[in-house]
């Protein structure tokens, strides 16, 4: 009779142990029951923004919309500034937030996904419960209402309706001068990603509340740099932008001279839309191949590589295919001996 109490206790005790488990795991991840929602006003140009509380951090839950030098509307259309906000280099995103505000750095990032449930589900919580294209939409589950508000690159506009993308304040941690992360979510993804990209090409920005914490330009790591507003807004650069070719012509596939094999230092492999590695030469010349290495190659290894510039068929972003032959391909990658 003891053994069976005893028995009967210990049973007991492990699954109220499993009960209170999995109650305290499906609490952990429940999204807030109300977002503490509120609103900015920008005394720039008196535009005012939604705001909400996700943890302990207050984000604007829209896109900026400030004219600056550096931005521009998808298009050039100003009703897609008033549904998408604007478009910005890294260099005018870095200072287009009102005082009192601040474009979010990666660790920022990293903190609201985690908060979320972390980046690998972090896109379907993250974005809107609608105005993503094929039935891409998330569940907004915590306010933030992400919206694909797509990106400029040389003189383009893509990606409208499919895909969300927003600059961190931060540059590339390889030491790649022309490169800075930002956050992306798709229209079938579940995750929001960090990516590696251009500094000239435009992309949306998000405000975070609060002094910017300390933002380390990679060039200068002696020296951080902190985000001011900009005093005054400025005009809108009248550019026209050229329309993005929609043929359906593939273009062949060719090899464009001999494959080059050099010595060089391992910087940094990402893999996000594609994979990208990059590399330093002997002369410091920084360089990145479309492709990627081993996941335990480490920062600095020396290594001989062998690259082939490609012209291949591209479709960027859901039906604009380009024919491009300006990409050098990763072909082989030996480490050296030190």
């Amino acid at each position: 009779m003891k053994k069976q109490l005893t028995k009967f206790a210990l049973t007991a005790t492990l699954g109220l142990a499993i009960t209170f488990t999995f109650a305290q795991k499906a609490a952990a991840e429940k999204p807030p029951e109300k977002a503490a929602v509120g609103t900015f006003m920008d005394i720039r140009d008196n535009k005012t923004y939604k705001t909400v509380k996700i943890g302990e951090q207050v984000w604007m839950a829209e896109n900026l919309n400030y004219e600056a030098e550096g931005s521009r509307c998808y298009d050039n259309k100003p009703a897609n500034c008033l549904k998408y906000g604007r478009l910005y280099d890294w260099e005018t995103a870095m200072k287009a937030c009102p005082k009192g505000w601040h474009l979010p750095s990666d660790d920022e990032w990293v903190t609201l996904t985690d908060f979320v449930g972390g980046s690998s589900t972090a896109g379907t919580k993250l974005k809107a419960t609608s105005g993503w294209n094929e039935n891409g939409n998330g569940t907004d589950a915590y306010g933030f209402a992400a919206l694909p508000g797509g990106y400029g690159y040389s003189g383009y506009s893509s990606g409208i309706g499919n895909g969300g993308h927003w600059w961190s304040g931060i540059e590339n941690i390889a030491n790649i001068a022309d490169k800075a992360y930002r956050r992306s979510i798709g229209p079938h993804r579940e995750t929001a990603y960090r990516y590696n990209d251009d500094k000239d090409n435009l992309q949306s920005v998000r405000c975070l509340q609060g002094d910017a914490k300390e933002v380390v330009a990679v060039a200068d790591r002696a020296k951080a740099t902190v985000a001011t507003p900009p005093a005054k807004a400025e005009p809108v650069p009248k550019t026209k932008t050229k329309p993005v070719p929609k043929t359906k012509a593939k273009c062949p596939y060719k090899k464009i001279g001999s494959p080059i094999t050099v010595e060089a230092v391992f910087l940094l492999s990402e893999c996000g839309e594609g994979c990208y590695t990059y590399f330093r030469l002997a002369n410091g010349e920084k360089i990145m191949l479309i492709g990627q290495t081993d996941d335990d190659l480490e920062e600095g290894t020396k290594v001989s590589i062998t690259y082939q510039r490609e012209q291949r068929w591209i479709e960027f972003e859901e039906g604009y295919p380009f024919c491009d032959d300006q990409f050098d391909y990763l072909e082989s990658l030996t480490v050296l001996k030190k």
